[in-house]
């Protein structure tokens, strides 16, 4: 027996219903008909998408993503949802925003409430969405987003939100302070695709998106806007230890590295790859991003780089081809000046605090956020490149730091009596260096058997200083000018 699907438009004024004239049997899939911007109208309101019942409260179809209905044993209609302004000050309008919300939300008594607790201006005479709006405008400086419609639909699905020109916001819970972080999660994306450096849409096919680096972006902005606005949610989802378990093997429940798509296919993430140095297009990015977000916070809190630096530091385009390996290669990159791979060292100081064998679980009130890191952490400045000279016994090392360069310097006595010496670049690329100041032109005096050096550091001329005890039982000194 042959059953048919039938639309409803549920109160339309204008326009026309999409007319299905097959018939299915029970189990056939069904593509449900889109309806085109203007093709089917309401007076004072916008298609949402479709319901199996003429309240909302049936399956939703055609929005947010088309899925195809599987016949029943029986005739199907589907009736038109609307987005409508009823009850919302000046019709849902602010300066930068133009708000709808799914009727069925009314009928449950959550709008216009929630809204109106976003636009009515209060007694500073600003809506707290155009407060939130001149932060992200403030972070990111001269650009204007992309917001060609001004749009925001609030509708009643759970789960986050999407943003394809016009926004749509599906909230968890009935906090008007929900609907603020939802939205500036995705504005801030539109702020990225304004700048057009390089935070995410990146050009080339599947790519002209978010990215893993914009959207672990916009989640990062988000968390700081929940900060600042002592918004206690959290309203984001967190992906840091979705790239930290990436390590654990596919046997163990806990491993993120491997995930089976719905058409039964198998994306590998890699363990702990690096995606500093590459990017992944959004959705399904989930450990890139999580890698993602973890340096952005590196940048943040142990680089001490400003909100607005990082945002401002994005490589750029030229003849359409990044800047850049990636986009967050080059934003180290512009803000350290350092043109090295930053990776090594960030993974070497993760893995440390988070061994790559155990299961990881970053502590605090933000799972993204594990600077500085706690504990004392164990590193080898031994294991720098060159010549792996051995401690002489019976001696200790020296060492300083040198504020023009931002750099740590340890000197100690080989075994093989000559001044030896480690350093590192904070916040460099590199790891720590090996130099031999005991090369220095002259006569390579021996260091006196069972003896220690010892350092300083001039500011007045940027010199660095060893002294030591020679094995003709004088004091040497090896000097270096810092340029």
């Amino acid at each position: 027996m042959a059953f048919t699907v039938t639309y409803n438009g549920n109160g339309s004024d204008g326009g026309s219903v999409p007319v299905d004239p097959k018939s299915y049997n029970a189990g056939n899939m069904v593509n449900v008909l889109p309806v085109l911007e203007g093709s089917l109208t309401k007076t004072g309101a916008v298609f949402a998408y479709w319901n199996t019942q003429f309240d909302g409260n049936g399956a939703i179809y055609g929005w947010p993503q088309v899925a195809p209905l599987s016949m029943p044993a029986a005739n199907v209609v589907l009736y038109a949802q609307w987005f409508v302004t009823t009850g919302l000050t000046n019709g849902g309008a602010t300066t930068h925003y133009r708000f709808f919300y799914d009727s069925t939300l009314q009928a449950k008594g959550i709008e216009p409430r929630r809204i109106e607790a976003l636009i009515q201006k209060p007694e500073v005479g600003i809506p707290k969405v155009e407060v939130d709006y001149a932060i992200m405008a403030e972070w990111f400086t001269d650009v204007t987003p992309s917001l060609p419609s001004r749009r925001v639909f609030v509708t009643r699905l759970t789960g986050g939100a999407n943003n394809n020109g016009d926004i749509r916001l599906k909230p968890r819970s009935n906090n008007p302070d929900e609907l603020r972080s939802l939205l500036v999660s995705e504005v801030t994306e539109s702020f990225m695709h304004g700048q057009g450096k390089g935070w995410g849409f990146l050009p080339g096919p599947g790519a002209d998106n978010e990215n893993s680096c914009g959207e672990a972006l916009s989640l990062f902005l988000t968390q700081q806007f929940e900060l600042l606005q002592r918004i206690t949610g959290p309203y984001t989802d967190f992906t840091a230890n979705g790239w930290l378990n990436s390590s654990l093997p596919a046997s163990d429940p806990n491993s993120t590295r491997k995930v089976t798509n719905p058409d039964k296919s198998v994306t590998d993430f890699g363990s702990r790859f690096d995606y500093v140095n590459s990017t992944l297009p959004y959705p399904g990015n989930g450990p890139g991003t999580g890698c993602s977000i973890l340096f952005i916070y590196y940048l943040f809190h142990r680089l001490s780089f400003t909100i607005e630096e990082i945002i401002a530091a994005a490589p750029g385009f030229t003849n359409g081809n990044l800047n850049a390996t990636a986009p967050l290669q080059g934003v180290y990159r512009n803000l350290t000046g350092d043109g090295g791979n930053p990776f090594p060292f960030f993974k070497f100081l993760l893995d440390e605090a988070f061994p790559p064998n155990l299961t990881a679980s970053i502590p605090g009130a933000n799972p993204d956020d594990p600077w500085p890191l706690r504990g004392w952490l164990h590193n080898r400045p031994s294991n720098a490149p060159g010549p792996a000279v051995p401690v002489a016994a019976g001696t200790n090392p020296t060492s300083w730091y040198t504020t023009s360069d931002n750099v740590e310097h340890i000197a100690y006595v080989g075994d093989d009596q000559k001044i030896h010496e480690l350093y590192y670049f904070i916040g460099g690329s590199g790891g720590w260096l090996y130099n031999r100041p005991s090369n220095a032109p002259g006569p390579v005096v021996p260091v006196a058997a069972g003896t220690n050096p010892t350092s300083w550091y001039t500011t007045s001329d940027n010199v660095e200083h060893i002294a030591y005890v020679g094995d003709d039982q004088k004091i040497h000194e090896l000097y270096y000018f810092i340029r």
